[in-house]
């Protein structure tokens, strides 16, 4: 008999529709100052963020200061600027296997893993670029990771098995869960392994052609409950996790390459035309901004779509 699916199950599953489906739009979207500006704000977040659940904290105007300008406002310790700057330039592999996208070889190699701890490390830690060499005790949540000499190996299977891409018939989302939790009970470096992992998941949400995710503000602490949940084999948490933030950061880059100010659907239309526009909307005939379950649109957006329902007529 059938399991019925989890309801965590079943919200990757809505979210991975979400996603793909805004995706989509942003990938026909017209790139615009406002869409450069957000993606910079979402990549300025994804740094600070990741860096510090590794206990390195700046604020966002200090961070905005240091990757823009390469100026160290505030009072912090120097390594805290050392591991923003490094993150930053570690997410540079991630922009340059985008590029890959599509082409041969694969979704990730094992040198982008070393490549990406080796510049994320570069200041702050040991033996930056370079597999572990002695054995680790149990994590916080009691996983034992594998031997010293097995990382390689490990990694390697790892690689392998997610180099081919997520299979037709499954969510990206969970692939990519899947892929970093599988890489955090490694624990393949003498340190830095949680950024590593984040890095690597999102190298792999850029092959997918997905914005990176980042765990700020509430996610932060949801992360690592998802985290230790993944040492025991379930990254359902964690994919629903990663779901969530791409979802609001996919709205908020539509919301940027818009060319008018977002109002809702039922602001801008008869009561009685709102029920035809949403469906309209879930075909991906109108383009709409999701925030929860209410529709967002712009007035150019809707006047286009007008137009082709005219010419569809005549």
């Amino acid at each position: 008999m059938d399991q019925e699916p989890r309801p965590a199950d079943r919200r990757v599953e809505q979210l991975t529709r979400l996603i793909l489906d805004d995706a989509a739009t942003l990938a026909a979207a017209r790139t615009t100052a406002g869409l450069r500006a957000a993606r910079a704000a979402l990549h300025l977040e994804e740094v600070l963020s990741s860096v510090a659940l590794a206990g390195f904290v700046l604020d966002r105007t200090a961070g905005t200061a240091l990757l823009a300008r390469g100026v160290a406002l505030g009072d912090r310790p120097l390594a805290v600027y050392e591991a923003v700057a490094d993150y930053a330039d570690a997410t540079r592999v991630i922009d340059a296997a985008e590029s890959r996208r599509g082409r041969a070889g694969g979704y990730v190699r094992a040198e982008d893993i070393l490549e990406l701890h080796h510049r994320a490390m570069r200041r702050t830690g040991k033996s930056p670029g370079a597999w572990r060499e002695r054995n680790v005790g149990a994590v916080k949540s009691g996983l034992v990771p594998p031997p010293h000499w097995l990382v390689p190996r490990e990694v390697m299977a790892l690689v392998d098995r997610v180099a081919p891409g997520p299979a037709a018939d499954a969510s990206p989302l969970a692939w990519v869960a899947g892929a970093h939790a599988r890489l955090m009970r490694i624990q393949p470096f003498d340190g830095g392994n949680g950024r590593v992992a984040r890095l690597f998941a999102n190298l792999l949400l850029a092959r997918c052609g997905l914005p990176p995710a980042a765990y700020a503000g509430r996610r932060a602490s949801r992360y690592a409950a998802a985290i230790a949940l993944g040492d025991a084999g379930d990254s359902a948490a964690l994919a629903e996790l990663i779901g969530s933030a791409l979802h609001e950061h996919l709205t908020r880059l539509l919301a940027a390459c818009s060319e008018g100010e977002l109002y809702p659907l039922r602001g801008l239309v008869p009561v009685t035309r709102v029920a035809a526009l949403v469906k309209a909307a879930q075909r991906g005939r109108l383009r709409v901004v999701r925030r929860g379950v209410r529709f967002y649109t712009t007035a150019a957006w809707l006047d286009d779509y007008e137009r082709s329902t005219a010419g569809a007529r005549r």
